[in-house]
């Protein structure tokens, strides 16, 4: 691999430069100034790019590798290629003012499909390589106001629940908010419907994928938060120290600036998170807000209480005295695997709210969102949860220890390069028939074996769905415990299906169609 993998290097190589690309697109665009533009991938991200691009005089050059079938492409006037080889555009970077790239490609060698050689013609010709996310910021600055509000959330798992749920908290409290990213709707499609309607929000709720922020040259927030860092997306990365390094992004780049909200449960990411802020911030350093429900935390952030026998997550104001949010037997219903993702929700808040106790009135809001540990039917003794969205090992890991057993798990796909080690540990012992299924099936076959874990390889998610049914009836004593049937897949879904809510559907329908004959859901 070659050396000259930093995201850094190159025409936008220090703050200085960084700083300069960002004034000179400003000014070209807000002049219409021509600028050609190359944009690699034509999904939603590439297509708002283009859309976005298009109001400003910009050639705009758009390819894809695969090939597809766009029911209109009126918003591309200028060029639309499908079923390319990227690495065929390498000799003609330079003829371009900048390259766009979809948060799916990897900037390393050896990715099929990759735009490695691209990468790296930019590179050595100071052709800038930028992402939807830097075009997003050039859009709000352009709009020259700089009064909205922007609050990030990142993290292995609990980026799509702690949103969801900020975004009805906020929403409840009466502010305008526009949730977007890695969560339904692209930042950019999000902001030419806004502009479009004359009404951008007052707030910004934006989730962020590590792709999304690896190869970012401009971002700032309000507060941001990494809410827990564990292996993954490592067949993209190639290594957790690349990773981790996206993720930090986070916190504002080329400047770091935003205020921390810190997972103080997450020791070691909160020790990275500090020492990375202090390094990096050139003013003054912002006192972060921590959030926890095992580290003993005191003084502006939140945490679980116990005031006259009940439990409470509460806050203390800036006089230290103890402000108690939310009642613990409030949510009973919405698992307490999401007790921690409540609390990044309110350290979060803490930054618009003018007044903490506020939040005393929203609590009602917290839903589970969809795919992430939804119970969705229950049929006689059987509770049946989707938890579709845990698309690695960690998350997979904290379905199982927030429920008794016993359990019939069904998982596999795409491992992307994660070991299961500790997946492996937190099943023996335990009463758990797993049924495993995609693209490294033989994977967790051959490591649950060794380990005496039941275990059956199966086609796909139906067919497991019909031997648990089978397994079940053909028991000679009912249990009188209630038992889970859960899909907590610990991969990802594209070697069998569009993407983890396709996945999630796909369960369900086969759940309604097997257990369903016999009573109606």
């Amino acid at each position: 691999m070659d050396n000259n993998n930093d995201f850094s290097i190159g025409w936008f190589s220090n703050l200085k430069s960084k700083m300069t690309m960002h004034k000179k697109l400003l000014f070209k665009l807000q002049g219409n100034i021509l600028l050609k533009v190359l944009i690699l991938g034509a999904g939603i991200s590439g297509q708002s790019c283009v859309r976005w691009l298009n109001k400003f005089n910009c050639s705009v050059h758009i390819i894809d590798s695969r090939k597809l079938d766009l029911p209109n492409v009126e918003w591309c006037y200028d060029s639309f290629e499908t079923e390319v080889n990227f690495d065929n555009y390498c000799d003609v970077v330079e003829n371009f003012d900048m390259v766009v790239v979809s948060p799916g490609l990897s900037p390393y060698e050896g990715k099929k499909n990759n735009f490695y050689l691209i990468h790296q013609r930019a590179i050595r010709k100071d052709v800038p390589i930028l992402t939807e996310l830097d075009l997003f910021f050039l859009a709000l600055e352009m709009q020259k106001k700089n009064d909205e509000k922007i609050l990030a959330v990142t993290g292995t798992n609990g980026k799509t629940s702690v949103v969801s749920m900020l975004g009805s908290l906020l929403t409840k409290l009466g502010y305008d908010i526009q949730i977007a990213g890695n969560i339904g709707i692209s930042l950019l499609q999000a902001y030419l419907k806004r502009e479009k309607d004359k009404k951008l929000p007052e707030i910004w709720v934006i989730e962020l994928s590590s792709f999304q922020l690896a190869l970012t040259n401009y971002f700032r927030s309000d507060g941001s938060v990494i809410l827990n860092f564990s292996d993954d997306h490592l067949d993209w990365h190639f290594s957790k120290e690349e990773y981790l390094k996206s993720k930090l992004k986070i916190f504002g780049y080329p400047i770091v600036q935003s205020t921390p909200i810190i997972n103080s449960d997450e020791i070691s990411l909160r020790d990275k998170i500090s020492t990375h802020y202090k390094k990096n911030n050139k003013k003054k350093f912002k006192e972060a807000i921590h959030f926890g429900l095992d580290q003993k935390i005191s003084f502006g952030v939140y945490s679980k209480e116990t005031i006259n026998e009940q439990e409470f997550f509460s806050t203390h104001d800036i006089e230290r005295k103890q402000i108690p949010i939310l009642r613990l037997s409030e949510i009973e219903d919405i698992g307490v695997q999401n007790h921690i993702n409540i609390l990044g929700c309110f350290s979060m808040a803490s930054l618009v709210l003018k007044n903490l106790e506020e939040l005393r009135f929203v609590s009602h809001v917290f839903k589970i969102p969809k795919h992430r540990l939804q119970k969705f039917f229950e049929f006689e003794n059987l509770e049946f949860l989707d938890d579709s969205k845990s698309t690695n090992v960690d998350a997979t890991i904290f379905a199982l220890n927030s429920m008794l057993d016993p359990i019939y798990l069904i998982l596999g796909g795409d491992l992307k390069g994660q070991k299961i080690d500790q997946l492996v540990t937190s099943l023996k012992g335990r009463d758990v028939c797993t049924f495993v299924y995609g693209k490294d099936r033989d994977v967790f076959e051959m490591a649950f074996r060794k380990k005496a874990i039941q275990c059956l390889k199966v086609k796909n998610i139906e067919q497991a769905v019909k031997l648990i049914k089978a397994k079940i009836a053909s028991r000679s004593v009912r249990l009188t415990r209630k038992e889970k049937i859960l899909l907590s897949p610990a991969c990802a879904s594209t070697d069998m299906y569009t993407n983890y809510a396709h996945r999630g559907e796909s369960f369900k329908k086969a759940v309604f169609k097997t257990f369903g004959e016999d009573q109606h859901a």
